[in-house]
């Protein structure tokens, strides 16, 4: 929902400024400097909004011991991503667990597991999930 409003905000704020150019053709170069002030500091929030990943959900699944019931209970209290994982304490998590009833779920490695998908490093995440299987 807020991904929504967010991109409906973008577009609104991008029709404002294109129109802003086609009124200020002709006019004194201050309007084009500021418009194109705007134009910088539209685009520095659009990439801020991209690099930052706001609104953006991961596979929590991919994590070792993450079923798709655990993940609900995860994103239901905010933890969406990867990275929202990987710094969740412990202690929260486990929390999370118990007021779900997923007391048999061990969370111990979920953040260094998360830590690795965050990171992109998808064949150090696979192997450790293999040794995890393993037992070692």
């Amino acid at each position: 929902m807020k991904k929504n409003r967010f991109l409906l905000g973008t577009f609104v704020l991008l029709s404002a400024l294109i129109s802003s150019a086609y009124t200020m053709q002709g006019t004194s170069t201050a309007n084009t400097s500021m418009f194109i002030i705007l134009l910088f500091i539209f685009l520095l929030v659009v990439a801020v909004f991209l690099i930052s990943g706001f609104g953006r959900s991961d596979d929590l699944t991919d994590i070792e011991g993450i079923g798709p019931e655990i993940q609900k209970a995860l994103k239901s209290k905010g933890i969406k991503s990867y990275a929202k994982l990987a710094k969740t304490d412990k202690s929260e998590i486990d929390k999370i667990l118990a007021d779900g009833k997923f007391n048999f779920a061990q969370s111990d490695t979920w953040q260094k597991q998360a830590e690795l998908a965050r990171d992109g490093k998808w064949a150090d995440l696979n192997k450790y999930k293999e040794e995890l299987k393993a037992g070692l």
